[in-house]
């Protein structure tokens, strides 16, 4: 998460703090900026993924929304500046959060590939285990067979 940024306004009669905050943009999806003085906080957000996407990741809405501020507000250009500098931070973290997501996506396609690997290996093992077992089990009944006959034969023979 990034931290507040502060810039007091240049004018001298406009002794208000304008503070930015910006959020992990994957789980709230918003970018707030708000005068203290004001009850109602400016708030610049995207509903969902699909509007922020179409809002150019929320810096479209941002800028629009800063140049009005700028009007009302006679917020200096160097706001303005650090309002931009705010977007273009939160789009990298945009960027790196949907390269960290595709990231562990493929680390986990990577690992359940593997656990079918590993499991189709243990189920091959599993069948050439019956198959030695059941191999062993009918030597055992042929080997019991000839033992019985050894020993009628050798009754036979007393």
């Amino acid at each position: 998460m990034l931290p507040n940024l502060e810039v007091t306004s240049k004018a001298p009669w406009d002794n208000r703090k304008f503070h930015f905050h910006v959020v992990k943009p994957l789980l709230l999806k918003k970018v707030v900026a708000w005068y203290p003085p004001l009850s109602d906080p400016y708030v610049v957000f995207a509903q969902s993924a699909k509007h922020m996407t179409k809002a150019l990741n929320g810096s479209y809405v941002l800028a629009r929304r800063a140049d009005r501020l700028a009007r009302e507000n006679h917020t200096t250009s160097k706001q303005i500046e650090v309002l931009k500098k705010v977007v273009a931070t939160k789009n990298l973290l945009l960027d790196g959060e949907k390269k960290d997501l595709s990231k562990k996506r493929a680390e986990r396609e990577k690992l359940s590939k593997a656990a079918t690997e590993r499991d189709q290996k243990l189920e091959s093992a599993l069948t050439e285990l019956k198959k030695v077992k059941d191999a062993f089990a009918k030597v055992e009944k042929v080997w019991a067979n000839e033992k019985a006959e050894m020993h009628a034969r050798y009754e036979e023979l007393e």
